[in-house]
């Protein structure tokens, strides 16, 4: 029952944008419209959840509302799908061989339950969300080891799965990983298309869907993928967005820009940092900052509730003492950081220390652009943390820096990809002149 209600949704927020959103490119609206869904229903699923809200009734309600929307939106929706023209063009081959290698290759190196964390953390809090009288136990002492602080989107979506099923199937978070996983190198591809920039498109689609660098993460069941896309999202939309009337987009933007912080504790870093360099971007249009906050407000109000209310508190804040000022001016510390730093740009993700150097001969503009600006910092951000995390510092390395990266990935081959991009096709788009280069 809940995948009609997801359905639903789904089709009736990918009528509202496809009225509303000048992107001519549909498969890229339908993405937008589901993963913006998945957010939302994550959403009032917790509410409901905290207001005991009967479950029956929520999904009732979640397949009458867009049911109604879907009827009176009726013509419409016929007169689209009877519009629909698949061709089979080289393009189209290109992107459903890459679909189906990585496919080949997602199920070859995912497992049952995934990896430790994804066990541990992810798809344990969807078991705790997915029984009514169960769920307020996430949040006691006995489950700190769990880090019950952590942000509920991927379970949320897991445990109203499972709870429509009526069992806990493992195959519930493997599927909902590719899904996700899929749709990363899917994203960049049409939003390329969109600008005409289809061998751009094709390039970073096969590198994520063909390649070890993006796989192995994608199919570890955890967050990172997910999180990893909401930050693509703020910067995808920016490169559609119309010079005329883009209050829709910017909504868009301020929501899974807040939503990051839904899915992950580093998307809340992800989403100080944009909204701190978009207010400055923005600071002479107060008409579109406006519109940009009425976006984040419905997920900074579960955040805030969630937050404050429930979970204890983060481990990297709880943990420390006295010895944050000796750590702080530990220079050893910083070493030992800056060469796992390297040292993992170098052996593990090769090509972000290729494309850096490509870059620089390209348009060496791209490095104090508003979108390398906000990756920088994020990096900076997660630097700072390992300088004054209270766990071992070389497990706190080895155990996350490589997922921090899968995160920035996405982002930083689709910005990269503008850039160059740009530089080749003589400079067009000149409105979003100075965010990619």
């Amino acid at each position: 029952m809940i995948l009609i209600a997801l359905l639903f949704w789904t089709l009736s927020v990918f009528f509202i944008i496809d009225n509303k959103l000048k992107i001519g490119n549909r498969p890229l609206k339908i993405i937008i419209s589901f993963f913006f869904t998945l957010a939302v229903i994550s959403i009032i699923f917790f509410a409901a959840l905290l207001t005991k809200v009967n479950y029956t009734l929520l999904v009732i309600v979640c397949i009458a509302l867009p049911a109604l929307f879907l009827g009176y939106k009726w013509g419409q929706f016929k007169e689209f799908a009877l519009g629909i023209d698949f061709k089979v063009s080289k393009t189209t081959i290109v992107v459903l061989v890459s679909i189906l290698i990585y496919s080949l290759l997602f199920f070859a190196t995912t497992s049952r339950w995934g990896n430790w964390d994804a066990w541990a953390i992810w798809t344990l809090h969807a078991k705790f969300l997915t029984y009514d009288a169960g769920y307020i136990n996430l949040f006691t002492d006995a489950t700190a080891w769990t880090h019950a602080d952590y942000p509920l989107m991927l379970p949320s979506i897991i445990a109203i799965i499972w709870k429509s099923f009526g069992n806990s199937s493992p195959l519930v978070p493997v599927m909902a990983s590719y899904i996700i996983g899929v749709a990363v190198p899917l994203t960049i591809y049409f939003a390329f298309k969109e600008k005409n920039n289809v061998v751009t498109g094709q390039v970073i689609l096969i590198l994520l869907t063909c390649s070890i660098i993006f796989i192995p993460y994608a199919s570890s069941q955890l967050s990172d993928s997910l999180l990893g896309l909401f930050i693509l999202f703020p910067f995808v939309l920016i490169y559609l967005m119309p010079k005329e009337k883009p209050l829709h987009c910017l909504f868009l933007i301020g929501f899974f820009a807040a939503a990051s912080g839904w899915v992950k504790n580093e998307g809340l870093l992800f989403f100080a940092i944009f909204s701190f360099y978009y207010l400055v971007w923005n600071f002479r249009d107060l008409n579109n900052i406006k519109i940009y906050a009425l976006g984040t407000i419905l997920p900074l109000l579960v955040l805030f509730v969630f937050k404050f209310f429930y979970t204890p508190p983060n481990d990297l804040i709880d943990g420390q003492n006295s010895a944050i000022l000796y750590k702080i001016m530990d220079i050893g510390r910083y070493l030992t950081i800056g060469r796992y730093f390297i040292s993992t740009m170098l052996n593990e993700f090769g090509l972000l220390s290729a494309l850096l150097v490509l870059i620089f001969f390209v348009d060496y503009k791209y490095y104090y652009s508003f979108s390398f600006i906000i990756i920088l910092t994020l990096l900076v951000g997660y630097f700072f943390i390992y300088v004054v995390t209270p766990n071992d510092l070389e497990w706190h390395l080895s155990t996350s820096f490589s997922r921090l990266l899968h995160q920035v990935l996405p982002v930083f081959l689709f910005t990269a990809g503008v850039a160059i991009s740009k530089r080749v096709d003589g400079g067009t788009y000149k409105h979003t002149s100075g965010i990619y280069t």
